[in-house]
């Protein structure tokens, strides 16, 4: 990894503490695209994190996308799905190509436009890579109807990058639409439980007009791009979103546990370790509870005052109980 790289992972990450997650609660209260974590991002380019430079981007691999993707995930989990899915669009497009791609990279990377994929179609679940939509030849271009069914950042994203049938059976073409561009329509209102600000909704085409110059990649080739582009940076990104919000998850959890005060004035400690000692103390006709610690050779669940439950030792050191081991 570069210093450049380094650099830049190490202002995501003051990005990440300083500005996305203060802003993590409200945009799962509210249900709110994290547009703000977005704008931070892009201020100090890591939405070109994996945008080649000579597209004006930084110039980073799966490493830092990993990494990156953990760092905004745990400061945030809309902010981390989105800033992922926009990075694998812009790999998506670098390593496709197309008459369009250098403006869009450009644009993508500056934080300019953000960008999405648009391939899962409710026919098709995880075999995206097998698109049911298909364009239509009109006026010396394609023509496209039909509906993607789950696109994070739908009706926020600027481009989308959707997968088609190809003309060849068995192939697929990917396009670029704008999203401002007309018969294109996000539709529905996403619900998610944990990611609640990725606006992950369904997208309308309504005999969208597409050119050749809109697509990315050679006709009939996208398939290659799915499995050599969309899945490693996907899936690699995907993993260090979830590592992230399970780190944060684990730690909120554990600062809890450690630092919660009760009106007493006692922290979770202090009252385990008075509730121990409380347990300890010996009342009328019941036998203390934790009488004494048990040691590594005795059973856990053993009653100190049950004789035939008091591990003991044969000749050759074996400790035996009730319950053998």
């Amino acid at each position: 990894m570069s210093n450049d790289i380094g650099a830049l992972l190490d202002r995501i990450r003051e990005v990440a503490e300083q500005r996305i997650a203060p802003e993590a609660a409200r945009i799962d209260r509210e249900r709110a695209f994290p547009a703000e974590s977005l704008s931070a991002l892009g201020e100090i380019g890591a939405l070109g994190l994996v945008v080649p430079v000579e597209y004006g981007g930084a110039g980073g691999a799966l490493t830092a996308l990993a990494e990156a993707c953990e760092i905004v995930g745990s400061a945030g989990a809309s902010s981390g799905m989105v800033f992922l899915m926009h990075s694998v669009t812009g790999a998506t497009i670098a390593a496709g190509g197309g008459v369009r791609a250098e403006d869009v990279l450009g644009r993508l990377a500056s934080g300019a436009a953000i960008g999405t994929l648009a391939f899962s179609e409710r026919g098709t679940g995880a075999h995206f890579y097998a698109p049911e939509l298909k364009a239509v030849r009109s006026n010396g271009g394609v023509a496209v109807s039909g509906r993607k069914s789950f696109v994070t950042s739908g009706g926020c994203a600027d481009v989308y990058l959707i997968l088609l049938q190809g003309e060849a059976e068995g192939t697929a073409d990917a396009y670029l639409v704008s999203g401002d561009q007309a018969g294109v329509r996000a539709e529905g209102t996403w619900s998610g439980l944990g990611m609640a600000g990725n606006s992950s909704v369904a997208l309308e085409l309504e005999n969208v007009a597409l050119g050749d110059d809109d697509r990315i990649g050679p006709a009939g080739e996208a398939v290659g791009l799915v499995f050599n582009a969309v899945a490693p940076f996907f899936l690699v990104g995907l993993a260090a979103v979830n590592v992230g919000i399970a780190a944060a998850a684990a730690a909120a959890a554990t600062a809890h546990a450690r630092d919660r005060r009760y009106p007493d004035g006692y922290d979770e400690q202090r009252r385990a370790h008075r509730a121990r000692r409380q347990l300890r103390q010996p009342r009328p006709g019941v036998p203390p509870l934790l009488a004494r610690e048990p040691n590594r050779h005795q059973h856990v669940h053993a009653d100190p005052d049950d004789r035939d439950a008091r591990p003991h030792r044969d000749q050759g050191g074996a400790v035996f109980g009730r319950h053998r081991r």
